[in-house]
């Protein structure tokens, strides 16, 4: 072949080369392109579908997120909105060295001296206490979860003060302790050895408590369980206070415990003993053992009442009184009286057994009206099977019951009585016949057991239906 061929070829050859090179070259660099390019599919509702037409709009597609090649290789599930990629910072570790923050609360506290307690926590005390000042020893004062448990030591009062005295507090305890006073006042001192005022949820429990008073006032669900009060206890002006598992022994002043003004207070399996030989004219211990005025939906249940020389229970106006299932013994005038204000509305008393009484009940109006009393209610009250055994006869009180709601001191027209239910009551035939006034104040619901009834006028009168 000629040289000059020959070169023609050559150069054909080596043109055809780099052809093929640009050709391979170009197509690998397009596929690379390919896969590292912004998807431009618009995504819809369903991820398993996509839209892939070339006439959407550039700004459509432009606001696409952009996809990182693992969220590419495994998709959301088709059910499921794509979510917005997020960076959650990590946590720094807290230095291994760190100092605890001190705790909110003291945990413990040792007492050995009179103080207030105005800080949240567990106290106890070291040892027995004695206040001479005219303060309380232990004040318990604007201040919520509270503890104190004396350890049976004894705080002793030796002036007219509180040994404990819980003011504007709430969910406090106080346990275990022994209140006394080294002074004897009388019964009119303000003495009061342990009070709870203005305070709410509270308990106190396992403690023994003397001299003149005790006195829950103004407070709401506080609870007593398991003491011994060797002294006048009232409750004033409260509500939801339950007195429960205790014993009370006073026989220095007119009643045992006493409730007025308040609501939906309760009496239950207590034991209470005023000290009395049950002699009317003696007068040797308390008048009554438990008292109430201006009380609403009160209970007294399951409770132990003895040893009175007037009554095991007395009160004014009450309303909603339950008084169930307690045992009475030795009264020197009646289970259950009232005379001086008495009013009743819609109390029951019901299963109560009396041993040793002149009488079951004594409810009679001696006095005029109060400044805030439109009325004197006697209605809508239920008596049943409550039982007099071993009545005491021959006293001045022994007849089955009292019942008058006639007296002039109230003018006719501010009586309101009516409707109240005497039933399966067993007054004994060994007393007197049952004294009752208007003849309609008492209805007989049947299987009462008496020696009779009449109509009260001057000790006696017409004898009404009544009894078996």
């Amino acid at each position: 072949m000629k040289n000059s061929q020959k070169g023609f070829v050559g150069v054909f050859v080596l043109l055809v080369v780099i052809a093929v090179a640009g050709v391979a070259g170009y197509y690998f660099v397009s596929q690379k392109s390919g896969r590292l390019s912004i998807p431009t599919t618009q995504v819809n509702d369903n991820l398993a579908q996509n839209d892939t037409s070339s006439n959407k709009p550039q700004n459509e597609v432009n606001q696409l997120p952009v996809a990182s090649p693992k969220q590419q290789e495994n998709p959301a599930p088709s059910n499921q909105p794509k979510p917005t990629q997020t960076i959650t910072p990590k946590p720094t570790p807290p230095p291994t060295n760190s100092t605890p923050l001190p705790p909110s609360v003291p945990v413990s506290s040792k007492i050995d001296s009179c103080r207030t307690i105005s800080t949240a926590g567990e106290y106890s005390l070291s040892g027995n206490l004695i206040n001479t000042k005219s303060e309380p020893c232990i004040k318990i004062q604007n201040v919520s979860n509270v503890t104190l448990d004396c350890q049976n030591y004894t705080i002793t009062s030796k002036n007219e003060n509180y040994n404990i005295y819980v003011k504007g507090s709430s969910n406090f305890k106080i346990n275990n302790c022994k209140l006394a006073s080294s002074v004897s006042l009388p019964s009119e001192s303000t003495q009061h050895v342990l009070r709870i005022e203005d305070s709410k949820q509270g308990e106190i429990s396992n403690s023994t408590v003397g001299g003149n008073y005790a006195t829950i006032s103004g407070s709401s669900f506080v609870t007593g369980r398991n003491n011994t009060f060797n002294t006048q206890f009232s409750v004033y002006k409260s509500n939801n206070v339950t007195l429960k598992d205790n014993s009370f022994n006073f026989a220095g002043g007119a009643v045992n415990i006493a409730f007025y003004e308040g609501n939906n207070n309760s009496l239950i399996s207590n034991v209470l003993d005023g000290k009395d030989d049950g002699i009317f004219e003696s007068k040797d211990g308390t008048d009554d053992v438990v008292f109430l005025d201006n009380e609403d939906n009160d209970l007294i249940q399951g409770n132990t009442l003895r040893n009175a020389y007037e009554c095991a229970i007395e009160f004014n106006r009450v309303a909603g009184l339950r008084i169930v299932s307690n045992t009475v013994n030795n009264t020197g005038l009646s289970f259950l009286c009232g005379w001086h204000y008495v009013s009743a509305k819609g109390i029951t008393v019901k299963d109560n057994t009396v041993n040793n009484s002149p009488s079951l009940f004594w409810l009679w109006r001696e006095r005029a009206l109060r400044a805030n009393e439109q009325y004197v209610y006697f209605q809508d009250n239920l008596f049943e099977n409550n039982k007099l055994i071993n009545p005491k006869v021959g006293t001045g009180f022994s007849f089955g019951a009292m019942i008058d709601f006639n007296k002039p001191i109230i003018s006719p027209q501010n009586y309101i009585v009516g409707n109240n239910i005497f039933r399966n009551n067993d007054f004994t035939k060994l007393i007197g016949s049952l004294r009752v006034a208007p003849a309609s104040v008492v209805t007989d619901g049947g299987g009462n057991i008496c020696s009779g009834a009449e109509v009260e006028a001057k000790g006696g009168g017409d004898s009404i239906p009544f009894c078996n």
